[in-house]
């Protein structure tokens, strides 16, 4: 073939590959139906400056508000914690209380009149109401 042949050969391919691409990944409005698979400490990075970045450092996983801003979660509903194996580590009731986990049995509670705890509270002191018991 001639140089001038194999130019537009490359040209065909490049036009081919970049129509499958643009049809595959859209620049805007696309949506990923399948996982994406990371490697330790890639980044999934949100923000202008890349405020937000989730990931996997080898050890831990992370998700780092590093902008100098506040990071928060919002649901329109209540916001849990929990470990893998689906124990409570925290509840977040929306409008409601605020329950606290030690080995997924519930420790303290907000409530709508001050704090239940269940067990032992320890301190190191302790003021109580004007500061005289009754």
């Amino acid at each position: 073939m001639s140089k001038s042949r194999d130019s537009v050969e490359d040209l065909r391919t490049i036009d081919t590959v970049t129509a499958t691409a643009n049809a595959a990944l859209p620049k805007a409005g696309g949506s990923v139906t399948g996982d994406t698979a990371h490697g330790d400490n890639v980044k999934s990075k949100y923000g202008t400056g890349n405020d937000l970045q989730i990931y996997h450092d080898g050890t831990d996983s992370r998700i780092d508000e590093v902008g100098g801003n506040r990071l928060i979660l919002r649901s329109s509903d209540d916001i849990r914690m929990d470990k893998y194996t689906g124990e409570n580590m925290g509840v977040f009731n929306a409008d409601g209380s605020v329950d606290l986990y030690y080995d997924a049995v519930k420790k303290l509670a907000t409530t709508s009149t001050g704090v239940d705890v269940t067990g032992t509270v320890t301190t190191d002191g302790l003021v109580v109401g004007d500061g005289t018991l009754t």
